[in-house]
């Protein structure tokens, strides 16, 4: 009997390979990086420059030729090329969601509350941003310093603490895994930076948010795992995105069987109490480095192959961190960061 193999593809196809290990499935994964722990845990890896369709799609025939694929698991990154998603759609098993775009008509409709958007130019542009409507992970945000092209919007800026809330959809029911907080580069760099556990939302906003997912679930058949993020401004909370693929927050629960979640689209399960609170972080190059020969710590992941080349700006590494507190955590991390950065410049 052939062995049957599941194909990861995303930006970054670590986390994913990672669940799927836990799984016991065979992978072939496709990804940007070619980061040491992605190699180690697939079982066949090709390293592209881009997941655009015109260059992918021969590498994809060629897989299918060669394995056994018996479904494909998309991750971050992909829902950039819409493209591409409908390609893997049409010719392969695709777990998660169909491609789709949540529009501001529907989130209306659903009386989901998102900050104003225009498609026109602000009288006062410093007040507002510019999205893409492929945006994810903060990538395709920008201050309003020009007019927007064809596939962007104008967005007010809001002010306020960002959040998201992990859950797994069947396309009627959901179950939320998690509340977390996030953050980005900086104030003016939006790209995603990190994100920890937290459980002092009130309990009037988690039922808010619950609320807005059980109308989008039905709404828009969603399936697997996702995650919604939002903000909280005062005592108001807005909308602003839906990722619907396994984002970056399924990392802190590694003692649920998320692979099975998702590609099964399970909701019927009780989400464990945790006793501790964890968190990730990506860390960016601070300039350029040629990474030597480092022992990584085994709280680093994503780590960059000896020899790589990484331009300043570029992701570097994603450090994790699990302590008691959510300030505990915080601090663990900025220590944490500390250490990579003095190995790295010490190359060791």
């Amino acid at each position: 009997m052939a062995v049957s193999y599941v194909l990861i593809i995303a930006q970054s196809g670590r986390m994913l390979a990672a669940l799927a290990k836990q799984a016991d499935e065979n992978t072939l994964v496709i990804d940007l990086f070619a980061d040491e722990d992605t190699l180690a845990l697939a079982n066949h890896y090709s390293q592209v420059a881009t997941l655009v369709l015109d260059t992918i799609k021969p590498l994809l025939m060629r897989l299918k030729e060669q394995f056994n694929i018996i479904k494909v698991v998309y991750g971050s990154g992909l829902e950039q090329y819409p493209e591409t998603l409908a390609y893997l759609q049409h010719n392969f098993k695709v777990c998660g969601c169909d491609v789709m775009d949540i529009d501001f008509q529907g989130l209306d409709a659903l009386n989901i509350n998102y900050p104003a958007v225009s498609f026109y130019y602000p009288d006062e542009p410093e007040k507002w941003l510019i999205k893409s409507f492929q945006s994810a992970g903060g990538m395709g945000v920008s201050g309003c310093d020009r007019k927007i092209v064809l596939g962007e919007y104008y967005q007010r800026f809001c002010a306020g603490i960002l959040g998201s809330a992990l859950f797994v959809a069947n396309g009627k029911d959901v179950q939320i895994i998690g509340f977390h907080r996030q953050w980005s580069v900086s104030d003016t760099d939006f790209r995603f930076a990190g994100i920890i556990q937290y459980q002092g939302y009130p309990e009037q906003l988690q039922a808010l948010v619950y609320a807005w997912l059980i109308e989008l679930v039905a709404h828009y058949d969603i399936q697997g795992l996702g995650s919604l993020d939002f903000i909280v401004n005062g005592e108001r909370c807005y909308f602003l995105e839906l990722n619907l693929r396994p984002p970056a927050s399924a990392m802190l629960y590694p003692e649920l069987p998320l692979w099975q979640l998702h590609t099964e689209s399970l909701v019927d399960f009780i989400v464990p109490e945790i006793d501790e609170i964890s968190a990730m972080q990506v860390m960016y190059a601070t300039q350029d480095y040629a990474i030597g020969e480092l022992q990584w710590p085994d709280w680093c992941v994503d780590r960059p192959q000896k020899q790589s080349n990484i331009k300043k700006n570029e992701p570097l590494c994603s450090i994790m961190a699990s302590e008691i507190s959510v300030k505990s955590t915080l601090a663990c991390l900025s220590q944490r960061q500390a250490v990579i950065e003095n190995n790295i410049n010490l190359g060791r």
